[in-house]
């Protein structure tokens, strides 16, 4: 063989390697050559919503399962144990050590934090190029937890609106309509008003209009959004909030009376009381109190709207996202996608879970329909679910949320106690509030 034929042929198997490692590293971006096909997941073992129910890791282990349907030669692992109460330190310990999970829940309160150091992979650009995914098959606001900014960066896994349940043994007994999905503030105070009575002449109240109501649920039925999406500014000082004050002011006047102790729902003689959906079906899993349940007939409405209301309550999200320093990052997209995406795994939610799926086709399904109503005894209305998810809303969630309301709280309680022009206090507490939110260095 000549030199100049012999350097063609080495040309030749030159340009081949060159292209073959294109290829790979092509294919590599894509998942079907990675080299460590490793995903793993960060997750607690108890219950978000505050019962443990058996199957923490029930759903995970059947996602995992139908994504090696189509990724068999994937390995996916977690660890086992983590309770909630520990899981925020267990993760921050894990990104420190440089060993973060792949794929891993992100609670409300951690996620602007985790976005903003760079810990969380944007999912934009995948959920935009990815042909088999929408968003609008999500209820908005769920969709919209997953945002900081106009960046997208964690999806929800499941959700629970809070609703209002209503005692109708109690409003049959009083000749009360039951309220309609549209009912308002004024609604509900007259239903208060008349029901909130003396039943049995010993000079003290024993049947109350509601239990467990608060001003925060009077300022999300009537849209308010009172923080910040970064935890620096406080917006008590509106015309929206003037009216949560007015309005909790009338209420509590209807309220008062001589009573012991905060009234139960479960009791039976309350005609209202808020609850997160997850509550009411961890309740319902409760033996004991189930059989409490029943000695009243009772159902569920959304929260009563505001008169400025664009929403009538928040939802509580749990959602996955994916670490920014993953290894396999399209693997990880798919496997989000299998978990909060995948109606097959979202209606185990219903099983498994006490939350509900923030996927329309799967909450809104008629065999969810049917799961419901078997769970709740025909008390959970599937048209009032639907309603509640399409006005909810969201609310910004930064390190330390929930210290800022219970200020806020403060501040409503120096108001209705104290204050005789409600403007004038709004002012002064709104200055005060946007102080200590200065200091609380988020």
């Amino acid at each position: 063989m000549n030199a100049g034929r012999f350097h063609r042929i080495l040309g030749i198997f030159a340009v081949i390697a060159i292209l073959l490692l294109l290829l790979v590293t092509g294919a590599d971006r894509n998942c079907h050559f990675t080299k460590n096909k490793k995903l793993t997941v960060g997750l607690f073992s108890d219950s978000y919503w505050g019962v443990q129910n058996g199957y923490a890791y029930q759903i995970l282990e059947d996602a995992v399962s139908r994504f090696h349907e189509t990724r068999p030669d994937v390995e996916v692992t977690y660890e086992s144990g983590i309770v909630l109460e520990d899981y925020s330190e267990w993760l921050a310990e894990k990104i420190l050590s440089h060993n973060a999970p792949d794929v891993f829940v992100v609670l409300l309160n951690d996620r602007n934090n985790l976005a903003e150091i760079g810990t969380l992979e944007p999912l934009t650009s995948y959920a935009e190029y990815d042909e088999a995914f929408q968003a609008s098959d999500y209820y908005d606001a769920a969709y919209q937890t997953g945002l900081v900014g106009s960046e997208l960066y964690t999806l929800p896994f499941e959700c629970a609106p809070k609703l209002m349940f209503v005692n109708k043994t109690i409003l049959d007994s009083e000749g009360i309509s039951m309220p309609g999905l549209d009912w308002t503030w004024d609604d509900f105070l007259e239903i208060c008003a008349k029901t909130t009575k003396d039943t049995n002449g010993n000079g003290a109240i024993d049947q109350y209009g509601v239990s467990g109501y608060t001003w925060k649920d009077a300022a999300d039925s009537n849209g308010i959004r009172l923080f910040d999406e970064k935890g620096t500014a406080c917006y008590f000082n509106s015309e929206e909030m003037e009216q949560v004050l007015l309005f909790s002011d009338k209420l509590e006047q209807v309220l008062s009376g001589n009573r012991e102790r905060e009234p139960d729902f479960e009791d039976g003689n309350v005609v209202f009381e808020p609850m997160y959906f997850s509550e009411y079906r961890s309740f319902k899993s409760n033996e004991l109190s189930g059989i409490r349940y029943s000695d009243f007939s009772w159902d569920c409405v959304p929260m009563p709207a505001g008169p400025s209301a664009d929403t009538l309550s928040v939802l509580d999200t749990l959602s996955f996202g994916m670490s920014a320093s993953s290894e396999n990052k399209q693997l990880s997209w798919e496997l989000i996608k299998c978990l909060t995406y995948d109606p097959q795994i979202q209606s185990e939610i219903f099983i498994y879970s006490d939350g509900i799926s923030a996927l329309r086709a799967v909450t809104e399904s008629g065999e969810t329909a049917d799961r419901l109503q078997l769970q709740s005894g025909g008390a959970v209305n599937p048209a009032v679910m639907k309603y509640v998810m399409e006005h909810a809303g969201t609310e910004p969630h930064f390190r330390q949320y929930e210290e800022a309301v219970q200020e806020a709280g403060r501040s409503v309680d120096i108001i209705l106690k104290d204050s005789f022009s409600i403007q004038m206090e709004q002012v002064i507490q709104n200055r005060r509030l946007n102080q200590y939110m200065q200091g609380l260095g988020n």
